[in-house]
């Protein structure tokens, strides 16, 4: 399957800029093989300890743990019935220090608990529980959220609509059942606890029928309203003081299916006809195209094309190669600026504070980090298909996410070249932000203060 997309512009909100001043510059406090993928997650679990997630399944051990804020590593055993390729988000008890942590993605889903700040693990959700909660096979755990006492609940997605099941637990994390909710209609990536007891969900996965966006709850969990419709709300998302709150979205694309084409490649060029007319598109142009298999994705950022009709084009086959889709199909499709929005009454009303479109055709903005006196920077990361994109970008807000500016500087270059994306960061008591990288497993530190 091949997409099209508009040519990538640089697009702003009202409040925009550049800048290369007083930036984040990170060091290495572990690299992994070159292009081995990523660090998912990572955690401040107190007193030192940082806890770190694998996402995919190239070295045995998927848990690594720091007992020295973050500044060097060492694996955790994986516990028996351990499954799952990528680890996302941990989850902990206050009171008790219960930690949580789900898998997914690829591979069977499990949930795991500990009760020694993530040195051992015993899996409490198995695949087999997992599918009986979701009702199908499920396809992923997500963002296990203590709530209070001994209340947890965490997003199991079902892979056989994109909807997100909502489990609970009242007994500290051993045992799990599904939470009767109202109002979601979508997959969640991440939900986030605030200070006020709402709850924010990154819900990007709808198929037909069912409602992306993102969504809150202001009852922890039990009925949830659509806030933003519309958008892939992703896992950047972070509380500030005085009810602010921010969230993050994919650059990605919307299915139109009355504008499929067909595709056919002869010699060197790659040839598409459309069943629309093209709009806003000159001879000479340079658009996204992005060639899909059901196992794989590769990303052609830059086709120039010779329109040779109102519905018609070719392109030098220089990129993806289409010619083992003996059925190929495309769409035009407009792009969806990756995007931060900002709340200043706890979720009730939310407005588009930056938006842009780099370099690749699929960005995340991944995480929001905010480090005190108004200061927040947003890591936008690239397209995560092609690990070899290496053009992770940085924004930063000075007055607490209402205006954004790029910092146009490498926050970090490894020993294997720049970053494909910050997936999290986590923020120790002794101000060492620690971030979790992609696409060598770098876990990467800068010591505070910060400016």
């Amino acid at each position: 399957m091949i997409f099209v997309l508009a040519a990538a512009v640089l697009c702003s909100a009202a409040h925009y800029a550049n800048s290369t001043a007083d930036t984040l510059t990170f060091t290495a406090a572990y690299t992994g093989a070159n292009l081995s993928d990523a660090f998912s997650s990572i955690f401040y679990a107190g007193n030192g300890v940082v806890l770190a997630g694998k996402r995919s399944n190239t070295e045995g051990h998927r848990i690594y743990r720091s007992t020295n804020h973050g500044r060097s590593w060492s694996t955790t055993p994986e516990p028996s019935g351990y499954s799952g390729k990528h680890l996302y988000f941990f989850g902990k008890n206050d009171n008790t220090g219960v930690i949580m942590a789900g898998t997914g993605d690829t591979g069977k889903p499990v949930l795991m608990r500990s009760t020694d700040q993530g040195a051992t693990w015993t899996v409490v959700v198995n695949p087999s529980q997992g599918t009986s909660l979701a009702g199908t096979d499920p396809g992923a755990i997500f963002s296990p959220l203590w709530m209070d006492g001994n209340r947890w609940i965490a997003c199991l997605r079902n892979t056989a609509n994109g909807n997100s099941h909502i489990i609970e637990s009242t007994d500290d994390g051993l045992t799990w059942h599904s939470l009767s909710t109202s109002g979601l209609h979508a997959g969640c990536r991440r939900m986030m606890l605030t200070s006020l007891g709402h709850i924010l969900c990154g819900g990007c996965f709808a198929d037909s029928g069912y409602s992306r966006g993102l969504y809150l709850s202001q009852d922890k969990g039990y009925t949830w309203k659509l806030m933003i419709p519309d958008v892939y709300a992703f896992a950047g998302m972070e509380e500030l003081p005085n009810g602010v709150y921010l969230s993050g979205t994919v650059n990605f694309v919307s299915n139109f299916p009355n504008n499929i084409a067909t595709v056919k490649r002869e010699n060197n060029r790659v040839y598409v006809t459309m069943s629309k007319d093209l709009v806003g598109v000159s001879d000479g142009d340079c658009l996204g195209i992005a060639s899909m298999s059901d196992s794989s994705m590769n990303v052609h950022p830059c086709a120039k094309i010779s329109l040779t009709g109102s519905k018609t084009f070719s392109y030098a086959n220089s990129g993806p190669d289409v010619s083992e889709h003996s059925e190929s199909k495309a769409h035009i499709l407009p792009e969806v600026p990756c995007t931060i929005y900002r709340s200043t009454d706890a979720g009730a009303t939310w407005n588009k504070v930056a938006s842009v479109n780099g370099y690749s055709l699929m960005t995340y903005v991944r995480e929001i980090r905010y480090l005190g006196n108004g200061l927040v920077y947003a890591f936008v990361a690239a397209n995560e298909n092609s690990w070899d994109d290496r053009a992770l970008e940085v924004y930063r807000s000075t007055d607490s996410g209402a205006t954004w500016e790029h910092v146009d500087q490498d926050i970090y270059v490894g020993k294997y070249g720049r970053l494909n994306s910050v997936y999290q960061t986590a923020l120790t008591d002794t101000n060492v932000l620690v971030a979790a990288t992609q696409p060598d497993s770098d876990i990467i530190i800068h010591e505070g203060p910060f400016n």
